[in-house]
């Protein structure tokens, strides 16, 4: 019984973890496209 709940525990903290991991992830791409997209768009703004 103690062993299924510390596997499910376990289990439980894994997913948690890739969940955060996939969110963190996600806004540092589009922070890293934003960001891009702003320079691409200064460097136009100024070109022009």
């Amino acid at each position: 019984m103690f062993k299924y709940l510390f596997n499910h525990e376990s289990l439980l903290i894994s997913l948690g973890s890739m969940a955060t991991l996939t969110v963190f992830a996600l806004l540092g791409c589009y922070a890293a496209l934003s960001g891009i997209g702003r320079l691409i768009s200064s460097a136009l703004g100024t070109g022009a």
